[in-house]
């Protein structure tokens, strides 16, 4: 039964020469066959949404009103649920798991409807949550599907992420957070990139514990060209520029040397410089 003063949200279901449906609250109330557009109507200037014949004036109350532009099916009607219902995208599993620098989110939907995408956000322990990607949806699907999205961090430490899904008319509801914590796992020193380079390239690595840090860079006959960085670092990720004419000094083409000392721990790498 329907009563006053209580909010519904009624469907109509119009699928031009097959059939007319009606829904309240996902629920099919009426249905009827379906005839096609009159022309006498067709380019009539006004949709008229609801009517009266019984001479009874009373007064109906919209909160809002969406067109589709094909006849929604019985299962994304049922998804729509009555006012109040949840986005239509259940979300039925969200996790994080680190590798590394490599943040990998999955995360799975048991049905979509009107779904436009994902924004993905992380925040730090102290800092703003920010959008770091975007995932298309499916839709309107009443099928599982699974998502993955990549995050490459540059230091260590305890991220939030949390999806913020998004309905094809701009409505969006945000998922429950995920935690992840982030520690390199080895003391290693990566081949630079470019390489061969010039003028500049990338030098990173990692520290698995803080330690005290020498960085630099030697010619081939073992001279040294320069001091990237000395002094102490946390355990992390991290990225230094070499540039072949820092410090005032052109570097001539050739092979050359970048050493990382960590505490105790030692590794180098060759880099060519090719002008």
């Amino acid at each position: 039964p329907i009563t006053v003063d209580t909010w519904y949200r009624l469907v109509v279901a119009v699928d031009l020469g097959t059939s007319f449906k009606s829904y309240l609250n996902g629920t099919l109330l009426l249905a009827h066959a379906s005839q096609l557009v009159d022309d006498r109507w067709s380019l009539a200037p006004h949709l008229f949404l609801f009517g009266d014949d019984d001479g009874d004036d009373g007064l109906i109350q919209v909160a809002e009103v969406a067109i589709w532009d094909y006849a929604l099916s019985e299962i994304e009607i049922a998804a729509l649920g009555g006012p109040g219902t949840a986005l239509p995208v259940e979300l039925t599993s969200f996790t994080a798991s680190a590798s590394n620098d490599i943040i990998t989110l999955n995360w799975e939907t048991a049905s979509e409807v009107n779904n436009s995408g994902f924004s993905i956000e992380r925040k730090g322990q102290a800092a703003e949550w920010k959008s770091i990607g975007f995932v298309p949806g499916y839709g309107t699907s009443a099928e599982k599907h699974n998502y993955s999205f990549n995050d490459k961090l540059n230091a260590s430490g305890k991220y939030f992420y949390r999806l913020k899904q998004i309905d094809q008319n701009g409505q969006y509801n945000y998922s429950k957070e995920v935690e992840v914590v982030v520690t390199p796992s080895e003391f290693k020193l990566y081949n630079n990139y470019p390489n061969p380079f010039n003028p500049s390239t990338t030098i990173s690595y990692n520290l698995s514990a803080d330690a005290v840090v020498s960085l630099r860079v030697y010619n081939s006959v073992g001279e040294l060209v320069t001091e990237l960085f000395n002094g102490t670092q946390s355990a992390g990720f991290y990225e230094v520029q070499f540039h072949s004419n820092m410090n005032n000094i052109n570097l001539a083409s050739g092979i050359y040397l970048v050493e990382l000392r960590a505490n105790q721990n030692v590794q180098r790498i060759k880099m060519i410089l090719n002008k």
